[in-house]
């Protein structure tokens, strides 16, 4: 078994980032899950060769997502890393997501989960959102854009306690929820490049996104480090049976 060293301490790749994974998604051929079977539906988006890691897709800003399993949808403790690049932060649209359902909506919309880009130059906004929902309140972790074309890791979660937003290997934001349950009642699917906020103009990504990875545990600083600086990809279905 490999391991893996951070600040002279020591983690096993099939002991820790293996464990409580659910799925992950290379996009190296296709969108399928190449931990478990839980494949990803294809609408519009492109298999593109400028990977971050080997190849990734590539989404429109016009019509373009993954819909994912609706089983997967996190309620409770998770995170969620993956790479993501856009090509402008400056375009005419409003939002644009990167994963999730109803991001920026109100309380009663019960969104789920959403990370987003939001532009609003009336109120001098331009932020990347992380949004998530309970049954009584929407919560965001809110943090600076980082430079437009160019790769950047996105790491998502929540620990039963703070919801937490890290863009490449920094914490960037962080609140307070308390123990809840998250609501997914206003929206119906969970998207890879997609923020909903109306269904005849929804908010698609433009830009890529690679290896996206979904947990039901949070993340350690160790972990996302590993997954910041190795710029190897995890494939763990590789890791889970030795053939590193």
């Amino acid at each position: 078994m490999g391991l893996l060293f951070y600040n002279n301490k020591i983690m096993s790749k099939s002991n820790t980032l293996d464990e409580n994974l659910i799925s992950y998604w290379s996009f190296d051929t296709n969108a399928n899950d190449i931990h478990r079977k839980y494949n990803g539906s294809i609408n519009g988006a492109t298999l593109n060769s400028n990977g971050k890691i080997n190849s990734c897709y590539y989404f429109d800003g016009v019509g373009d997502w993954i819909v994912l399993p609706s089983e997967l949808k996190p309620t409770g403790i998770f995170s969620i890393n993956c790479w993501a690049k856009v090509d402008t932060w400056t375009d005419t649209r409003k939002y644009r997501g990167i994963f999730g359902g109803l991001g920026q909506g109100t309380v009663a919309t019960k969104g789920g989960v959403c990370l987003l880009h939001a532009r609003n130059p009336n109120i001098n906004q331009n932020s990347i959102f992380l949004d998530v929902y309970s049954s009584t309140n929407r919560y965001s972790c809110v943090s600076n854009i980082p430079s437009e074309g160019e790769w950047h890791m996105y790491t998502s979660m929540y620990d039963g306690q703070y919801i937490k937003l890290y863009i490449d290997n920094i914490l960037e934001s962080e609140v307070n929820v308390g123990s809840i349950t998250i609501d997914w009642t206003g929206s119906a699917l969970f998207r890879i490049g997609y923020n909903y906020q109306n269904i005849s103009s929804p908010n698609v990504w433009l830009g890529y996104i690679d290896e996206f990875g979904l947990w039901d545990k949070a993340l350690s600083d160790i972990e996302i480090n590993y997954l910041y600086n190795s710029n190897l990809a995890l494939k763990y279905n590789n890791y889970r049976y030795g053939n590193i």
